[in-house]
């Protein structure tokens, strides 16, 4: 089942946009078996409590909130650095795919 999962985050360093203390994340995610989540897209990790990320934030406040684009697992330095690198060089992230979508051809059935 896909979902939305909702997060604060303390941020510790803003490698780009405004400074900000706590910032308030939306991110897309599925229920595995065991209760976890997950997600298909290797660099959109599920955030977890307690645990420290290298973040990049859609931000839609106006109509529809912050959401994570790209999220990596940081407990050191070196993502750090790589992210700061891919900041200053103006780098993209890959577009996102989108599994979970559904073309209705007829109306639905009334039961």
């Amino acid at each position: 089942r896909t979902g939305v999962q909702e997060a604060t985050l303390t941020v510790e360093k803003t490698l780009k946009g405004p400074q900000q203390r706590d910032l308030d994340l939306s991110q897309s995610v599925t229920r595995t078996a065991q209760g976890t989540y997950t997600t298909a897209e290797p660099l959109y990790q599920p955030l977890v409590t307690g645990q420290r990320y290298a973040v990049a934030v859609l931000d839609r406040s106006r109509d529809g909130g912050r959401w994570v684009w790209g999220a990596e697992g940081a407990p050191d330095e070196t993502a750090d650095e790589r992210w700061t690198a891919a900041v200053a060089a103006k780098a993209t992230l890959p577009t996102a795919t989108c599994d979970d979508t559904r073309t209705m051809t007829s109306a639905p059935d009334p039961k």
